[in-house]
């Protein structure tokens, strides 16, 4: 889809808690993931941007907070 010839794989880890009390719930998320670019024209932008080499790796992380409430 992207034109470029590269093979992309990727796992995602996610971890999750969740407390309710009474009326209301709340949620924290931990998400990690890890890409990985290979082939001709694979790879991700590294520390020095667009003007940088490319790496072949990355890895991302996410934290969210979830808060409900429903009377």
């Amino acid at each position: 889809m992207t034109g470029s010839i590269q093979f992309i794989k990727a796992i995602t880890a996610t971890l999750e808690y969740q407390l309710t009390e009474g009326d209301g719930a709340g949620r924290a998320r931990l998400e990690y993931r890890y890409d990985n670019s290979t082939g001709a024209q694979g790879g991700f932008y590294g520390a020095g941007g667009i003007d940088g080499p490319l790496v072949s790796g990355q890895s991302t992380v996410f934290f969210a907070l979830l808060l409900s409430y429903d009377h």
